[in-house]
Protein backbone atom coordinates (compact mmCIF):
# COMPACT_ATOMS: atom_id res chain seq x y z
CA UNK A 1 0.00 0.00 0.00
CA UNK A 2 1.52 2.61 -1.59
CA UNK A 3 -0.55 5.55 0.61
CA UNK A 4 0.74 4.53 4.02
CA UNK A 5 4.74 4.09 3.35
CA UNK A 6 4.66 7.78 1.91
CA UNK A 7 3.71 9.31 5.49
CA UNK A 8 6.87 7.73 6.75
CA UNK A 9 9.39 8.77 3.96
CA UNK A 10 9.18 12.69 5.01
CA UNK A 11 13.16 14.62 5.22
CA UNK A 12 13.31 16.30 8.37
CA UNK A 13 12.15 19.68 7.08
CA UNK A 14 9.09 18.27 5.85
CA UNK A 15 8.11 16.45 9.16
CA UNK A 16 8.80 19.80 10.69
CA UNK A 17 6.80 21.77 8.54
CA UNK A 18 3.76 19.45 9.51
CA UNK A 19 4.48 19.16 13.35
CA UNK A 20 4.14 23.44 13.41
CA UNK A 21 1.10 23.53 10.99
CA UNK A 22 -0.59 21.47 12.72
CA UNK A 23 -0.38 23.81 15.94
CA UNK A 24 -2.34 26.09 14.23
CA UNK A 25 -6.06 26.04 12.79
CA UNK A 26 -4.85 29.28 10.27
CA UNK A 27 -1.34 28.01 9.51
CA UNK A 28 0.92 29.91 11.39
CA UNK A 29 0.99 31.75 14.92
CA UNK A 30 0.61 35.49 12.98
CA UNK A 31 -2.36 34.46 11.07
CA UNK A 32 -3.59 32.94 14.41
CA UNK A 33 -3.19 35.98 16.62
CA UNK A 34 -5.10 37.76 13.83
CA UNK A 35 -8.25 35.42 13.31
CA UNK A 36 -8.44 34.28 17.19
CA UNK A 37 -6.85 36.32 19.87
CA UNK A 38 -7.74 40.04 18.06
CA UNK A 39 -10.59 41.31 19.33
CA UNK A 40 -11.48 43.06 16.42
CA UNK A 41 -11.80 39.84 14.18
CA UNK A 42 -14.44 38.39 16.23
CA UNK A 43 -12.61 35.66 17.74
CA UNK A 44 -16.31 34.41 19.30
CA UNK A 45 -17.46 33.66 16.00
CA UNK A 46 -14.23 32.14 14.54
CA UNK A 47 -16.06 28.31 14.88
CA UNK A 48 -19.18 29.16 13.13
CA UNK A 49 -17.86 30.84 10.60
CA UNK A 50 -15.13 27.85 9.92
CA UNK A 51 -18.08 25.84 10.04
CA UNK A 52 -20.25 27.88 7.33
CA UNK A 53 -17.43 28.40 5.22
CA UNK A 54 -16.58 24.54 5.47
CA UNK A 55 -20.24 23.73 4.94
CA UNK A 56 -20.55 25.91 1.44
CA UNK A 57 -17.40 25.82 0.21
CA UNK A 58 -16.53 21.69 0.92
CA UNK A 59 -13.03 20.87 -0.28
CA UNK A 60 -11.93 24.58 -1.71
CA UNK A 61 -11.94 25.60 2.19
CA UNK A 62 -8.73 25.74 3.89
CA UNK A 63 -8.37 27.82 6.54
CA UNK A 64 -4.35 27.83 6.19
CA UNK A 65 -4.98 29.72 2.86
CA UNK A 66 -8.09 31.55 3.31
CA UNK A 67 -7.78 35.28 3.11
CA UNK A 68 -8.45 36.37 6.61
CA UNK A 69 -11.04 39.06 5.53
CA UNK A 70 -13.50 36.62 4.11
CA UNK A 71 -13.32 34.57 7.20
CA UNK A 72 -13.94 37.85 9.30
CA UNK A 73 -17.17 38.79 6.86
CA UNK A 74 -18.82 35.54 7.20
CA UNK A 75 -18.54 36.24 11.22
CA UNK A 76 -19.42 39.98 10.82
CA UNK A 77 -22.78 38.44 9.40
CA UNK A 78 -23.04 35.47 11.88
CA UNK A 79 -22.49 37.92 14.59
CA UNK A 80 -25.35 40.25 13.08
CA UNK A 81 -28.18 37.85 12.90
CA UNK A 82 -27.09 36.39 16.55
CA UNK A 83 -27.07 40.25 18.35
CA UNK A 84 -30.80 40.68 16.06
CA UNK A 85 -32.41 37.19 17.41
CA UNK A 86 -31.25 38.62 21.25
CA UNK A 87 -31.85 42.04 21.16
CA UNK A 88 -35.26 41.65 19.88
CA UNK A 89 -36.13 38.06 22.15
CA UNK A 90 -37.13 36.78 18.99
CA UNK A 91 -37.36 32.55 19.19
CA UNK A 92 -35.71 31.09 16.27
CA UNK A 93 -34.07 31.72 13.24
CA UNK A 94 -35.51 31.50 9.75
CA UNK A 95 -32.74 28.73 8.76
CA UNK A 96 -34.11 29.13 4.99
CA UNK A 97 -33.40 32.18 4.71
CA UNK A 98 -30.18 32.24 6.47
CA UNK A 99 -29.61 29.57 4.45
CA UNK A 100 -30.05 31.22 0.70
CA UNK A 101 -28.28 34.34 2.16
CA UNK A 102 -25.20 32.47 2.94
CA UNK A 103 -25.05 30.84 0.36
CA UNK A 104 -24.89 34.06 -1.55
CA UNK A 105 -22.64 35.93 0.50
CA UNK A 106 -19.98 33.01 0.71
CA UNK A 107 -20.25 32.36 -3.24
CA UNK A 108 -19.69 36.32 -3.64
CA UNK A 109 -16.72 36.67 -1.31
CA UNK A 110 -14.62 33.74 -2.85
CA UNK A 111 -16.46 34.25 -6.58
CA UNK A 112 -17.20 30.93 -6.50
CA UNK A 113 -20.98 30.07 -7.93
CA UNK A 114 -22.86 28.62 -5.14
CA UNK A 115 -26.77 28.10 -6.33
CA UNK A 116 -28.87 30.28 -4.26
CA UNK A 117 -32.04 31.32 -4.59
CA UNK A 118 -32.17 35.38 -4.87
CA UNK A 119 -36.49 35.23 -4.63
CA UNK A 120 -36.08 33.75 -1.23
CA UNK A 121 -33.40 36.72 0.17
CA UNK A 122 -35.57 38.98 -0.96
CA UNK A 123 -38.60 37.77 0.71
CA UNK A 124 -36.37 38.72 3.70
CA UNK A 125 -36.58 36.75 7.56
CA UNK A 126 -40.35 35.80 7.67
CA UNK A 127 -42.69 37.39 9.81
CA UNK A 128 -42.24 34.99 12.69
CA UNK A 129 -39.05 35.41 13.41
CA UNK A 130 -38.86 39.43 12.97
CA UNK A 131 -38.97 42.14 14.97
CA UNK A 132 -42.29 41.42 16.77
CA UNK A 133 -44.69 44.57 16.60
CA UNK A 134 -44.09 45.90 19.83
CA UNK A 135 -40.57 46.38 19.71
CA UNK A 136 -40.56 47.98 16.58
CA UNK A 137 -39.45 51.36 17.98
CA UNK A 138 -36.56 49.65 19.94
CA UNK A 139 -33.53 50.54 17.31
CA UNK A 140 -30.65 47.61 17.71
CA UNK A 141 -26.83 49.86 17.77
CA UNK A 142 -23.85 48.31 17.24
CA UNK A 143 -21.02 48.56 18.86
Amino acid sequence: MEHEASIFHLSESEKQTLVESSQYIYGDAFREGLSLKNPVSLPRYAKLGRKALSHYLGDKYNPHTVEIYQEYWVREHIKRFVEFKVFYKIKGYDWEFLDQFFRKVVGDLFKINIPYDLERIKQGIKPEFNIPPDLEHKTLTYN
